[in-house]
């Protein structure tokens, strides 16, 4: 069996050789898939199956990738949420991640062990070292959660002193209070949206 190739596109070499696409699994299933976003692929629909009629919004998909991430990354170590080096990245992770639970007003405790669970069950075969991060996942955020909630409340203590000044609440004070107070952008937008007259 012959196979005709002559309506095929004529394949030219690159004018930079050494340029290299960086597709990655998730695009190139959404690609073998026929769908226009990775989050519609079979590495996301099983984890989206999880929020029942929630919405496939920004914040889902931030929880969604997150959760993965974290699966990964803490498979093979315990790694502290810190300030700085890889800390800084797992804090930056697990801040975004319960973040998004909040604006979502999903209970984290309701969602994050049938979601570990989740990306473990369908990786476990391929990665089978993924299976020590469900208890490190787990612990950190919990761990974390605490931290991060201290460090909302004073800034949201900090935010409700603006109830009484009529001014408006632009770019400036959100940068501010996220600066300052480690009050997220959007989570100090629907705080205002919520609170703030």
């Amino acid at each position: 069996m012959t196979i005709d190739l002559s309506g095929l596109p004529k394949i030219s070499n690159l004018l930079n050789p050494s340029t290299e696409a960086v597709v990655g699994l998730e695009r190139c299933a959404s690609i073998v898939e026929g769908t226009n976003n990775v989050y519609e692929t079979q590495f996301f629909i099983p984890l989206l199956k999880i929020f029942g009629n929630q919405k496939l919004n920004e914040d889902v998909k931030i929880i969604m990738d997150h959760i993965k991430t974290l699966c990964f990354i803490l498979a093979e170590e315990k790694i502290v949420p810190a300030k700085n080096k890889r800390g800084r990245i797992i804090r930056t992770l697990v801040r975004e991640l319960l973040s998004s639970f909040y604006i979502l007003e999903l209970n984290v405790e309701n969602y994050l062990p049938k979601l570990i669970n989740r990306v473990i069950s369908m990786y476990k075969i391929n990665y089978p070292e993924i299976q020590k991060s469900e208890n490190n996942v787990l612990d950190i955020i919990y761990s974390h959660e605490k931290i991060y909630k201290k460090t909302l409340n004073k800034g949201l203590t900090e935010l409700s002193k603006l109830k009484s000044v009529n001014r408006k609440i632009g770019k400036k004070e959100t940068i501010f209070y996220w600066e300052k107070y480690g009050l997220p952008p959007k989570l100090f937008n629907k705080t205002v949206r919520n609170n703030i007259k």
